[in-house]
């Protein structure tokens, strides 16, 4: 039995096809017979057969009735995708051990995660909107055949053959293992069976993953850097923290730090450190990382970072070049990281022939490197000082270029150095054109198109 698409389509652009399929009812009786539908294809091509009406009448007419009601004319207009190719036994049997009362979207988004799909060209946008495409009007979980459906659209996203994404899948060690699980949890409170089990279970889960025994002294310390008020966090204090130690990136953001906080918060909207340990075992699944990943991070933190905050110069006289070099000699960068991680982020923002002063500022603008201390003007004063009148700069220019901006920021170079390195590439926000069966799908045409 074939999906219906009528699902995808907006109430507005459903109501058109309506009084369209009225139109080329004739007969009164919400059905086209093959009469019907040879007078619609007529109109495009005048040359058409009896025999090539039938054929086509006989694939839109998917339940062999003899008639083509309005839910199969929508199917055949709108389902342009290709083929689903099955995928091996071994992926059917492995989705039925992971999600036997089916899949839903946080339990896709794990999926891809966890299998290594998500990338520049699919990320978890993506997946969230070929979930929301394919999973039926009215429910929250698809079952096998929408999943291989998925599977389908995955590889057309990409560019790649679905037997690659089946043998990404089965290389995979969790997916086999039958250890992946939804990341979305119904919400509790402190005082639940769910949170009291769920904290009690934190060290077992990270010995189940590997991640050796677990230290939360460290993490205890944050904990208490980043408290104003002794031993609550409130929701500002959490999201500071996240931000401070890294635990933002493109697939896990503020939004998702507010959902897990409102999760797990006392009625007072503030949590004390064993709700904090919870909430970060909520984040590593969120994020399908193991839980001591999280801990690490957290724990090496020496509290929140105030790398915005104005301070006040001193007046001096203009030219006063004594009072300019003695600023320049104060300022200390600190001691920097490495810079493999920039490298790749250099690479991934430029072209061949290097970076150029657009690809900086969007750089920039996707680090969070503009504030009120160094704007654009500042960017491109700093570019054009590296890029000595060539529009673009190298390697070694470019890490002169951090340099300066660690300089004018007034902040260690390694706090620039990790902002650039933990971006995977630039963003591309565009519009992708809906697809129509009758004109994307070549065997469909009829007549003189058919033959070419």
């Amino acid at each position: 039995m074939a999906l219906c698409r009528k699902s995808r389509l907006t109430a507005a652009k459903r109501l058109e096809w309506q009084y369209k399929f009225r139109e080329y009812d004739v007969s009164g009786d919400n059905k086209l017979d093959q009469t019907e539908l040879k007078r619609i294809l007529t109109m495009g091509n005048p040359t058409i057969t009896d025999a090539e009406v039938a054929k086509l009448f006989k694939k839109v007419d998917t339940n062999n009735d003899g008639t083509i009601d309005f839910d199969e004319f929508i199917d055949f207009l709108h389902d342009a995708a290709s083929p689903v190719q099955p995928a091996p036994p071994q992926v059917k049997v492995a989705f039925n051990d992971n999600y036997k009362d089916g899949m839903d979207h946080g339990g896709f988004v794990g999926f891809c995660r966890d299998c290594k799909l998500l990338d520049l060209q699919m990320q978890q946008r993506d997946a969230d909107l070929l979930f929301t495409k394919v999973c039926p009007r009215g429910r929250q979980r698809i079952l096998y055949e929408h999943f291989e459906k998925l599977l389908g659209s995955i590889a057309d996203r990409k560019g790649i053959k679905p037997a690659q994404i089946h043998d990404q899948i089965l290389r995979s060690r969790k997916w086999t293992k039958g250890t992946m699980r939804s990341t979305l949890s119904p919400p509790r409170h402190e005082d639940s069976p769910m949170s009291m089990s769920r904290a009690s279970s934190a060290d077992s889960a990270v010995a189940e993953e590997g991640g050796g025994a677990v230290d939360w002294e460290a993490v205890e310390r944050t904990f208490a850097a980043f408290c104003k008020q002794g031993e609550f966090m409130e929701r500002m204090e959490f999201s500071k923290l996240c931000e401070d130690c890294w635990l933002l990136d493109r697939d896990f953001r503020k939004a998702d730090v507010d959902i897990i906080f409102s999760r797990v918060m006392n009625p007072k909207k503030k949590i004390d450190f064993e709700i904090f340990k919870e909430a970060l075992q909520a984040l590593a699944e969120r994020k399908g990382q193991p839980i001591w990943k999280i801990q690490h991070k957290v724990g090496r933190s020496k509290g929140p970072k105030f790398l915005n905050a104005s301070v006040a110069a001193t007046a001096r006289p203009h030219g006063d070049s004594d009072a300019d070099k003695n600023a320049e000699a104060e300022y200390d960068g600190g001691e920097e990281s490495g810079w493999s991680w920039c490298r790749k982020s250099y690479k991934a923002f430029g072209g061949p022939a290097g970076l150029t002063g657009v690809d900086f500022f969007k750089m920039c603008t996707e680090c969070g490197i503009f504030d009120d201390t160094f704007s654009k003007n500042d960017a491109d004063c700093i570019f054009s000082g590296r890029s000595q009148r060539q529009g673009v700069v190298t390697f070694e220019q470019f890490q002169g270029v951090v340099r300066d901006v660690a300089k004018k920021k007034g902040c260690p170079v390694r706090s620039i150095q990790e902002a650039v390195g933990w971006t995977i590439g630039p963003t591309f926000k565009g519009t992708v054109a809906d697809s129509v069966r009758l004109h994307d799908d070549r065997s469909a045409y009829t007549g003189t198109h058919a033959r070419k």
